[in-house]
């Protein structure tokens, strides 16, 4: 694990680390204050891209992103205890990434570097506080969950394959290679396209490799936090879910990513390119016009069991631009120089076991979110489908 100074500089790198540091400090508020403030409620309300913000509007957003920040009580933050108490700023931050487009504008406010350091005061508090200390966590192997969304469905699928993930990734491997070569013909100079194609990093979409995320055991609580539900990048509106408890054998190589040299380690070990089907995406959410490249999963399942993206992992990788020792092909329009990386579409505290690691560890469980708190995170177990009666959610705050 990084030393505490190179913590906080990731966490400040981070576009998702400095949304999370942004929207803390405007849930600490009163709901009337957060509004006040005019021109950063403006953003929220998505009135601007990062791309077309008047100067005059970005200076008073940081006038008032000061503010936010002015009005947290630091000594306050280092007190917080309880995980529940920081998930919804940081549910917030992971549900605002979006990869496959242009940058949001709160994004893009706070990329600048004036913003950077008006947000400096609040890592050390944050990393300091035992609510956070969770973020720094390795993978559980005895205890994780896997998340069946029900999409309508009142049973919810079969449950998940959690064999034949090498297999199906050498065949994932080679219809991404035939992907690759099509994309590079019918848009060799990474062209804008009008939609979206394949933006996520993680082996996701493989029948056989399971994605599973923590449970949290609060101390004031007999009840658990299912992770998985919570934060959640590029989430559905369903708000009914199936729970499956899976452990992992305990001599499963699981990799820890929890900083961007650890994933960068990863894709330069195991390297292919994918500028021409992820390019497109990237290019617009990034700036980035040159080469990409990605872990080879197929590959990677030879050397490791499992990934696992720990919640500092998250916060400081995704969505950032990142530099590596791989020399992409170049030709035609494309930027010349060092291939670029990117993490998306990876939820923090999850794995991806990529091989036959996990076993069923209990039973599944129906979950649910409550419409009286639609705004709120709002999950409880349910019972006939429905959020369980006679108590307020419990990820709620």
């Amino acid at each position: 694990m990084p030393g505490d100074e190179v913590v906080e500089d990731e966490l400040l790198a981070g576009p998702r680390g400095r949304r999370f540091l942004a929207e803390l400090a405007e849930w600490r508020l009163a709901p009337e204050e957060r509004w006040s403030l005019q021109a950063w409620a403006g953003l929220a309300m998505g009135r601007h891209s990062g791309d077309d913000l008047p100067s005059d509007l970005r200076g008073a957003c940081l006038e008032q992103l000061q503010q936010l920040v002015d009005r947290v009580d630091l000594h306050a933050l280092v007190g917080v205890r309880w995980p529940e108490e920081l998930l919804e700023p940081l549910a917030a931050s992971v549900d605002s990434a979006r990869y496959w487009q242009d940058v949001d504008a709160i994004d893009g406010v706070l990329a600048d570097p004036r913003a950077v350091e008006v947000l400096r005061p609040l890592v050390a508090p944050v990393l300091a506080a035992p609510a956070t200390a969770w973020w720094r966590d390795d993978v559980d192997r005895g205890l994780q969950q896997h998340v069946d969304w029900l999409w309508g469905s009142p049973a919810g699928r079969q449950a998940p394959v959690l064999t034949g993930g090498r297999r199906a990734l050498r065949d994932q491997r080679e219809e991404e290679t035939v992907r690759e070569a099509q994309e590079r013909r019918e848009h060799p100079g990474l062209a804008r396209a009008p939609w979206s194609g394949a933006w996520w990093s993680s082996p996701s979409h493989v029948e056989g490799v399971v994605a599973t995320s923590p449970v949290l055991e609060p101390p004031r609580s007999e009840e658990v936090l299912p992770v998985g539900l919570a934060l959640v990048e590029d989430a559905s509106d369903d708000g009914r879910a199936v729970l499956r408890p899976l452990r992992a054998r305990s001599d499963a190589r699981v990799l820890e990513i929890h900083s961007a040299r650890a994933w960068c380690d990863l894709v330069e070990a195991h390297p292919r390119e994918v500028t021409w089907s992820r390019g497109l995406d990237w290019q617009l959410s990034t700036g980035w016009a040159g080469s990409w490249v990605l872990p080879d999963w197929a590959s990677v399942a030879r050397e490791w069991d499992g990934v696992h993206l720990s919640v500092l992992g998250h916060l400081g990788v995704s969505g950032r631009l990142l530099t590596t020792t791989v020399t992409g092909e170049q030709r035609g329009a494309l930027a010349p120089g060092p291939a670029r990386t990117l993490l998306a579409g990876w939820s923090p505290g999850q794995t991806f076991w990529l091989t036959d690691a996990l076993e069923a560890a209990g039973d599944a469980q129906r979950w649910g979110r409550d419409e009286q708190w639609r705004g709120d995170l709002g999950w409880s177990l349910a019972e006939e489908g429905g959020p369980a009666e006679g108590h307020r959610p419990r990820l709620s705050r």
